[in-house]
This record gives structure tokens, sequence and C-alpha cells, in this order.
């Protein structure tokens, strides 16, 4: 059960989920099982990814999708059928008319993902639009450390002029300017994620 920093239960159809895939490698029969329990269309998305480190979040992120609806909805994963938006935020299509098992105040219950370098994260909400983003530093996700003005330069059409002030005025340290480059970043993907219209959104 999730319960806020004070104690109490988080309300029914809140969930805040993060798993760390860094060490986990699984054999081939455990990747074999857990990918099976996936539908063909969700297998073979999982597999499109070319490197196992993208396969591995991929699976993971698709599981705690399945996990989250079948809990909250009382209902068995075996029914759970998830879908996209045009934007690409995933929901539940196989939605019960009632939720069996679960809350009657889950009603517009929606959730999204993210899987960035070593971690995948769920967050659901029953009432709000949900959006989540990770944004790990580029040593993580790329394996190497490219200039921060260059990545700045490439990215100067996505903040306003009032971020990027924000973002430098951490200078001159660039490991604290990045930091705040990721969290502009991590925020505004995770309001157009929560919106279910993509980064694409102006």
């Amino acid at each position: 059960m999730l319960t806020h920093s004070r104690g109490a239960p988080l309300p029914a159809g809140v969930l805040r989920w993060l798993v760390d895939v860094s060490t986990w490698e699984p054999k081939q029969a455990e990747w074999e099982l857990l990918l099976e329990t996936l539908p063909s269309e969700c297998r073979k998305r999982v597999m499109t990814f070319k490197f196992k480190p993208d396969q591995k979040r991929a699976l993971v992120s698709r599981l705690l999708q399945r996990r989250a609806s079948a809990e909250v909805m009382g209902i068995p994963q075996s029914a759970v059928k998830i879908e996209r938006t045009k934007g690409g935020k995933p929901y539940l299509a196989s939605r019960p008319r009632t939720a069996h098992g679960a809350a009657t105040n889950v009603l517009n219950w929606n959730f999204n993902v993210s899987h960035e370098g070593h971690f995948v994260a769920l967050a659901a909400e029953p009432v709000l639009l949900c959006g989540i983003d990770i944004a790990a530093p580029e040593l993580v996700r790329s394996g190497s450390q490219r200039n921060l003005e260059e990545r700045f330069e490439l990215m100067s059409n996505q903040f306003t002029p009032h971020e990027w002030r924000t973002i430098r005025a951490c200078g001159p340290d660039e490991a604290q300017m990045e930091a705040m480059f990721r969290k502009h970043w991590s925020l505004k993907e995770a309001y157009t994620k929560g919106r279910g219209d993509g980064i694409a959104f102006g």
C-alpha cells in the first residue's frame, strides 16, 4: 500500500512506481516467460528495440502498465487491453463498466510511463490527467558526454527565454546547469504526455 510521507494511505487509483532495472540481468528462460505474458503486439514492440537495455526498459514498462490496470480496476491481467492516444499516451481500453474490486471514484483513472537510463516509472491518478517523464543524465543515457553548449544549441527553441535564464543561472557549474536543463525538459515532457499530445505540442 502506498502512503503519503505522513503515513496516510494514498487515495484509490493513485500510484507512484519506480523500478531500477540497472542490475537486472534476466536469464533467457525468465525473459521469455515475462515476454509471453504480454499480448503479441506488445511483444513485437518490445523486441523492435535494437539494444537489450532498451528492450528491458520497454518490457518492464509494459508489465507495470498491465499490473497497475489490473490492480486498480480489479480485473485479471489477461483482460487488460492497453491502447494509445494519437499522441502516444497509453490508456486502458478494456475498462470495465463498473470497477469490480476497485473504488468507484476511479472512473477517470489514467496513467503514464517513462523509462530512461536506470529507471522505469509509472504514475497514475483517478481524477487528474497524469504525465511522467524521466530525463537521465546524458552519460547514463548514451554512455558519452557531449559539449553542454552544443546540446543547448540543439534545444534552443524548446525553452522560453525565461526558462533559459533559469537554466543558465545555475552556472558556471555545468553539472548544475545540465540538471536544471533536464528538470525543465522533463516537466515539459510530463505535461504534454499527461495531455496525450506528445512533445510536438506547441
